[in-house]
C-alpha cells in the first residue's frame, strides 16, 4: 500500500480499508504501507496545499499509521522513513522531501504453526 493510504480521507475510513487488505492476507504475507507523517506546524501548510489543490494528501500521526499494521510482527527497521529502508542514516538522506515526511513499514502475517 505505497502511496494510497495517505490519499484516503478520513471519510472513507482508512483503517477499516487496511484491515481489509491485512486480514486476508495469507500467513508469510507481507503489508508495505507508506504515508504522510503529521508533524504539527512543519507540515500543516502542506496537508492544507495537498487538500486545496489536489483534493488528496492526508497527514496521520505515526500512532495512527502504525495502527494499520494491526497485529501483524514488524519487520525492522519497522515504521521508519522510507530512507531507512536502505540502510542509509537519515542525516544522509534529509535532503530529500520523504525522508522527512514519509515514513514507510513493513510486517508479516505470521504463518500457522502446524501440530506436529
Amino acid at each position: 500500500m505505497i502511496g494510497v493510504v495517505h490519499h484516503l480521507g478520513d471519510d472513507d475510513d482508512p483503517a477499516a480499508v487496511v484491515a481489509g487488505y491485512r486480514d486476508a492476507l495469507a500467513g508469510g504475507s507481507y503489508l508495505f504501507l507508506s504515508h504522510y507523517l503529521d508533524r504539527g506546524a512543519a507540515t500543516a501548510e502542506l496537508e492544507e496545499t495537498l487538500l486545496a489543490h489536489r483534493g488528496t494528501g492526508r497527514f496521520r500521526s505515526r500512532a495512527e499509521t502504525s495502527a494499520y499494521f494491526g497485529g501483524l510482527a514488524s519487520v525492522p527497521p519497522g515504521l521508519s522513513y522510507a530512507a531507512m529502508w536502505r540502510g542509509r542514516r537519515c542525516s544522509q538522506a534529509a535532503s530529500t522531501p520523504a525522508s522527512v515526511w514519509s515514513p514507510a513499514g513493513s510486517a508479516a502475517r505470521r504463518r500457522a504453526s502446524h501440530p506436529g
